[in-house]
């Protein structure tokens, strides 16, 4: 199934490395906003993010 723009919403994370603002498009929960949260996952929807200072770290969604 394809996401839809409408199905997606905008949220800032922190680069782990340099702990700047990067903004992602996230899934929309079902309910609330999503919560960005710091820690490692194994498994799960991923997507590679690169800061503004090129730094490149996986956002996942759980």
């Amino acid at each position: 199934m394809q996401l839809t723009e409408s199905d997606r919403r905008q949220t800032a994370v922190a680069c782990p490395t340099c702990g700047g603002a990067h903004w992602v498009s996230v899934p929309r929960a079902a309910e609330g906003d999503p919560a960005a949260t710091t820690r490692r996952a194994l498994f799960g929807e991923f997507t590679r993010e690169t800061c503004s200072s090129g730094h490149s770290f996986f956002v996942y969604y759980c």
